[in-house]
């Protein structure tokens, strides 16, 4: 059944957006990771008496220059990377393991530097920041619980079609786990009904729209060695949902693959005449995007014969 309400049905199955909150975290841990270090040598130096004397020996001994840049080229690649794979998941893997990395480096600056490490080292102090990426993985999570809350929102109004448990067994532990990302993205229940399908996890929610969905199919054995989007808790019964816009396919486990399967089946093919102008839009789009050499769809050039030689 389709869902009812004033919300709009693009806004609500396209939360595509950069997750300033999870930047807010991942630019602090940046910071502490550049200035913590060089601030905790200059309280702990005993050459010079001077506040502005210390903190200069601090940030030399610490070797903050070099750390500085490598931090600053690890943040703008960071950037460009999170970019390119914003996500249909509400919380992107990228941004969610940035603050983590960066907190990481900010501790294991501390204990590498030798002017702190011989005192912090077995104290209070030591304790503290080896449980620091510990905590910024608890707040990490918690904003991520609250951006699925906030997403999740959105979908008050939809009454499902089919609300599905994931299939679990041991071939997770067995095939699953190597691929590391079905660790952040475990499934909690398969949701479904006329506008589309929508994964909802503990930390995250994936809405897949049916106008951006290009088919859905049981997953071959063989295709567990190729890249995809794994929300899965077995690789039995295995569902295959190729999109548009992503080169790799979603792969979703449900309790009951064929009754999912052919539920989702039946609304592609009936889609209505909006929802099929959109899949013939997002069709059109992707190919432009795919034309050989990237050459333009009209133009005189295409009747050289030497174009594209």
């Amino acid at each position: 059944m389709r869902g009812r309400g004033s919300v709009n049905v693009e806004l609500r199955w396209r939360p595509r957006s950069w997750p300033w909150d999870l930047e807010v975290l991942t630019v602090t841990s940046l910071l502490g990771a550049m200035f913590v270090p060089p601030i905790v040598a200059a309280v702990l130096w005993e050459g010079s008496a001077s506040v502005v004397g210390r903190l200069v020996a601090g940030w030399i001994v610490a070797d903050s220059y070099i750390w500085m840049l490598c931090l600053l080229g690890l943040y703008f690649g960071y950037v460009i990377w999170a970019s390119l794979t914003l996500d249909y998941v509400s919380t992107p893997f990228v941004h969610l393991v940035a603050p983590l990395l960066f907190s990481i480096i900010m501790s294991g600056r501390i204990f590498l530097t030798n002017v702190i490490a011989p005192i912090v080292r077995g104290g209070v102090v030591a304790a503290y920041f080896s449980t620091f990426p510990l905590g910024v993985l608890v707040i990490t999570l918690i904003i991520a619980v609250l951006r699925k809350r906030r997403h999740l929102a959105l979908f008050d109004d939809v009454e499902w079609d089919i609300s599905a448990r994931p299939r679990v067994d041991m071939t997770f532990f067995e095939e699953l786990v190597s691929k590391i990302q079905p660790l952040f993205y475990f499934p909690r229940m398969y949701h479904a009904c006329g506008e589309g399908i929508l994964i909802e996890g503990w930390t995250y929610i994936m809405p897949l729209p049916f106008f951006e969905m290009e088919s859905i199919n049981l997953a071959e054995r063989g295709e567990l060695i190729t890249s995809g989007f794994y929300t899965a808790g077995s690789v039995k019964g295995l569902l295959r949902i190729k999109l548009y816009d992503r080169q790799d396919p979603v792969l979703i486990s449900p309790v009951h693959p064929n009754l999912f399967m052919r539920y989702c089946e039946q609304l592609l093919i009936g889609l209505s005449p909006a929802e099929e102008e959109q899949k013939k839009r997002r069709q059109r789009e992707l190919a432009e995007k795919t034309l050989p050499y990237g050459e333009p769809p009209e133009g005189p050039r295409r009747s050289d014969p030497y174009y594209n030689i």
